[in-house]
């Protein structure tokens, strides 16, 4: 069967002779008409191809656009001429040295521009922090002066006698039936006149101020410049006020104000301070308006924006007591109870809301934070907790203290004063160390104590090893009674403590005590610094809680009074790098803000800077394109006699091409009309074979038919690599400048007539190129 024809055709350069391809690969300079015309040329193919594909066709609106986006893209990636290069870089090189911001130089010359803007920004900062002027009060009054008909500068005599001579014209009782706009006139000239007769009313209203302001009054605390270092430390909770007596906002507020200090008063400490009056406290609250309602927790301001309901402001204060808690879930709950033997652990499992149960609770950790520290459980996240201290109950309240007392858990109903009465009896452990930091809360002397505390003598010199821990044991045990029976007690009672203290790190005690040292347990008071020995044969917790017990009912002569004062030797205090961190917050946002504003002026310089030069820089480029589109222009006039060549050659060979595509065509089609007729005739004289009447035996023998035409074998496969060496034998014994595509192909196919060369036309195409590539290399 003859070879099949692609539709698609072979290539348009296939008459170009060989040698301009060679030319094309060998590594010599050509001059840019020669490039610009080996790109177009590239170019003409590449659309030539796109247009035989079958892609949708284009319309004549979008091929024009195209095409003048390809003229433009030329013109950019045309180059001028070395000359030209030479003046861009003078002119970029001109832009680019010009001075910095920062030279000595340009700081002088602009010194006064510099000056008058740091002045403004001076003047605009000193007016936002100036004392406020209530504005909208002023407005809603109209001027006494314009009322009255009189100017800012009249004497008392004259307004007092347009007065009279207004009020007697426009007095009700002067006027019975006058009009209700009358009446109103007379009220705003009575108005006007008590203002300017007034001089403290006539010189606020003179200074834009409020006339008929009067302070503030408030049941809250009053802060001051004076007394603000001693009451706001870094261990108070805080909510403030900020106001001022002119401002109707904090009169409207005032009521509401009271009532919520009257509420939050029992968790927080609630003032306020006059932002005008108290300069100092307005600087360190940046109170910028009036009323701002702060918060200040360990040393930290936390201001309040929103409407100052009574529940805005709760959840406000809770939120803002957040950090004297730590949040606890499975993953760290371990972290936090590591250290169970120096502090008191307390956790608050309570499901979401309870907004009041966390206030009062985050309160107490402010002010038991040196003592024990708290926690609040996650409600997502804890259930390994919950599980491990058995809480099926919320809210609930767990104390963990030392590894070897037992944990108590509080599900009852949790009121102010029961947490506090928790709080005070359960901060210390069960049996803690007497310092002199907890010796008056534990004996007597201190918010918790109300009677004297158990105390164990521990002499290291004296004792044997493990006497200590037996100790420990016993009052541990006794302390947990105590406790148990003073919670039972309607009202409760405050627990006794009991408690041991080292007297070899307290020579002080040890003095006082004096021929009491060798007495193992003993109660002392430390308000009226007595004790009593205990005279029990064992030290059994049941026989200590009984003693402890009736120390109430005990004579005063019962106690003895120390040899000496009552003195313990402070411990030295650990570092609290948070603690620390919040006393420098302020400072380091103050400098924080310094540095930001230098890097913000530093920045806007810059810009100003870059802006000025990317402006030159756009006019240099400018001035380029234009050049390089002149350039352009006088190259295409010298392309143009080229690129019509080109064209004019390109349409005869596309015209050859089709011209030899139909020829082959017919030939295949002649040859396929032949073949089917000459099997038809096969068929024909067959059927007659078959049909044809028996012959007599007198009938001569037939002629024997002719043998069927044998089949035509199926052609023999070219290989690639054949194929190869066969075009690079083409290429190497032609003359390349004679020689074409075209003739290489037909050679080919003249070598191997039963082959579609046409179905493997991109490799013929290729090792065409490569082999003249190959022979150029070698100098053939």
């Amino acid at each position: 069967m003859p070879p099949k024809v692609d539709a698609g055709g072979w290539d348009d350069d296939d008459d170009t002779p060989l040698a301009f391809v060679a030319a094309a690969t060998a590594p010599k300079a050509q001059p840019p008409a020669k490039q610009d015309q080996q790109q177009t040329q590239s170019k003409s193919a590449q659309q030539q191809k796109a247009a035989k594909s079958p892609l949708p066709k284009e319309s004549a609106a979008d091929s024009s656009k195209k095409k003048t986006k390809e003229v433009k893209k030329e013109v950019k990636k045309k180059e001028l001429p070395a000359k030209g290069d030479e003046w861009i870089d003078d002119r970029l090189a001109r832009s680019s040295s010009k001075k910095s911001l920062f030279d000595p130089d340009t700081i002088k010359k602009n010194m006064p521009t510099i000056m008058v803007v740091l002045v403004g920004i001076l003047i605009v900062y000193f007016k936002a922090v100036s004392h406020g002027v209530n504005f909208s009060a002023i407005r809603e009054m109209e001027d006494p002066f314009q009322t009255l008909g009189v100017s800012s500068g009249s004497s008392d005599a004259e307004i007092k006698k347009v007065y009279r001579k207004l009020s007697l014209s426009l007095h009700p009782d002067k006027n019975p039936n006058q009009s209700e706009e009358d009446v109103d006139k007379f009220n705003k000239i009575t108005q006007a006149y008590k203002i300017l007769s007034d001089p403290e009313k006539r010189r606020r209203w003179m200074n834009n101020e409020n006339p008929d302001f009067t302070p503030l009054p408030s049941d809250t605390e009053t802060l001051t410049d004076r007394n603000a270092d001693e009451m706001l430390t870094d261990t108070s909770a805080w909510l403030i006020l900020a106001y001022a007596d002119w401002s109707n906002e904090c009169w409207e507020l005032a009521e509401h104000w009271e009532k919520m200090g009257k509420d939050l008063g029992r968790y927080v400490r609630v003032g306020r301070f006059n932002f005008e009056k108290e300069p100092g406290l307005a600087k360190r609250f940046n109170v910028m308006s009036v009323p701002m309602i702060y918060t200040f927790v360990d040393g930290v301001r936390t201001t309040f924006f929103g409407d100052p309901t009574h529940a805005n402001v709760t959840m406000f204060v809770t939120k803002s007591l957040a950090d004297t808690v730590t949040v606890v879930r499975d993953a760290n709950g371990g972290a936090f109870l590591e250290d169970q033997d120096k502090k008191t652990k307390v956790m608050l499992f309570a499901q979401q809301g309870m907004v009041k149960l966390r206030l009062v609770f985050r309160s107490f950790a402010a002010r038991f934070k040196n003592e024990m520290d708290f926690a609040e459980a996650q409600i997502n996240g804890a259930e390994a907790l919950r599980e491990l201290y058995g809480i099926d109950r919320e809210p609930a309240l767990v104390f963990v203290r030392e590894k070897e007392a037992k944990v108590l858990k509080y599900t009852g109903k949790m009121t102010q004063q029961k947490l506090q009465q928790m709080f005070e009896q359960h901060q210390y452990h069960s049996v803690p160390r007497l310092s002199s930091r907890n010796y008056k809360d534990l004996c007597g002397a201190g918010s918790w104590g109300r009677q004297p505390c158990v105390l164990y003598l521990h002499d290291p010199s004296v004792d044997q090893h493990g006497h200590l821990e037996e100790a420990k044991a016993v009052f541990r045990n006794a302390s947990a009674l105590e406790l148990t029976a003073s919670l039972q007690v309607s009202p409760a009672r405050m627990a006794t403590a009991f408690a041991w203290v080292d007297l070899a790190t307290q020579p002080g005690l040890r003095k006082a005590l004096a021929r009491r040292a060798a007495v193992k347990v003993v109660a002392l008071d430390a308000k009226t610094e007595t004790l009593m020995p205990f005279e029990g044969a064992d030290m059994l917790p049941e026989t200590l809680v009984s003693w402890s017990q009736g120390f109430g009912n005990r004579m005063e002569g019962d106690f003895d009074h120390l040899a000496g004062p009552l003195t313990l030797t402070p411990e030295s205090p650990h570092f609290n790098w948070k603690t620390y961190l919040r006393s420098i917050t302020q400072h380091m946002m103050t400098t924080v803000a310094v540095l930001a504003t230098c890097l913000l002026w530093y920045a806007v310089q810059n810009l100003i800077v870059d802006m000025r030069e990317n402006r030159n820089r756009e006019r240099n480029v400018k001035s380029i394109g234009k050049a390089r589109a002149k350039a352009l222009e006088s190259e295409k006039m010298k392309l143009s006699k080229w690129e019509t060549i080109e064209k004019q050659n390109k349409e005869a060979a596309a015209k050859k091409k089709q011209e030899a595509e139909d020829k082959e065509r017919k030939r295949v089609e002649a040859a396929r009309e032949a073949a089917d007729a000459k099997a038809a005739q096969a068929r024909e004289a067959e059927r007659a074979k078959q049909t044809s009447p028996p012959r007599s035996a007198a009938a001569p023998a037939p002629q024997r038919a002719a043998a069927p035409p044998p089949k035509p074998r199926a052609p023999t496969v070219v290989s690639d690599t054949e194929l190869r060496r066969s075009i690079a034998s083409i290429v190497q014994q032609g003359d390349l400048s004679t020689l074409t595509k075209r003739a290489v192909r037909e050679s080919l196919q003249a070598k191997y007539p039963d082959q579609d060369l046409l179905a493997r036309k991109d490799l013929i195409m290729s090792e065409i190129e490569e082999a003249v590539k190959a022979r150029v290399a070698t100098g053939a």
